[in-house]
């Protein structure tokens, strides 16, 4: 059996690094037999059948590149009729599926200038690498980082730069010897958050930076 599926989920915050949520399910499923394992079964191949659910779950933000979630799905599957070589007539049952999960969503952090909004310039390590404070688009969360833009323009740092499938430009800190914090750890542990307790002196520079579209 094949499924093709559409799904639509609705989220919404119940803790700072927690999100809950819900939405449908729609598609259509087909099944067709080729006599294996069934030996002996006549083919057929069914004109496909109404498929409806939905899915909920939990996300829990471990890094800001690494999510761990839990999910259940319920989907319907309609019954249809099907005609086979002999015109015999096979019917499929309605079928319901409940699903369940654990789920790791790893990424590397998002540094597109394009993807942040909220920018400010924090500080300017002794290197020239620029380290700014963020949010992205799409959460309220701030976090503190670097550019990808300001990489890609020197290159001593080009090559920490990854280009996402969808044409947005990523960061492999690693490469830097740098972390991606959020603003209040870097309120807590000024450069050391960012550094991973590495010395390093930079000169603060808290200037608020427009995004170039």
């Amino acid at each position: 059996q094949w499924n093709y599926l559409a799904t639509m989920n609705f989220s919404t915050k119940i803790g700072p690094k927690t999100e809950f949520y819900l939405g449908p399910v729609l598609g259509f499923a087909e099944v067709a037999t080729h006599g294996t394992p069934c030996f002996g079964c006549p083919h057929y191949r069914d004109p496909g059948t109404l498929v409806w659910g939905g899915n909920a779950g939990f996300e829990y933000s471990v890094s800001p590149n690494l999510d761990v979630g839990y999910t259940v799905s319920y989907r319907r599957t309609s019954s249809t009729d099907n005609k086979t070589e002999t015109e015999e007539v096979f019917r499929n049952g309605a079928n319901n599926t409940i699903m369940g999960g654990l789920y790791f969503k790893y990424s590397p952090p998002a540094s597109d200038i394009r993807l942040k909004r909220d920018i400010h310039l924090l500080a300017t390590l002794d290197s020239g690498l620029k380290i700014y404070s963020f949010k992205y688009l799409w959460s309220d969360t701030a976090y503190v980082g670097v550019m990808a833009q300001d990489l890609l323009a020197n290159s001593a740092w080009r090559d920490a730069v990854v280009t996402m499938p969808n044409g947005f430009y990523a960061v492999n800190y690693e490469e830097l010897g740098l972390r991606m914090v959020t603003l209040d750890e870097w309120r807590e542990q000024g450069l050391a958050a960012v550094t991973g307790g590495v010395r390093q002196s930079a000169v603060r520079s808290p200037i608020a930076v427009q995004p170039s579209l």
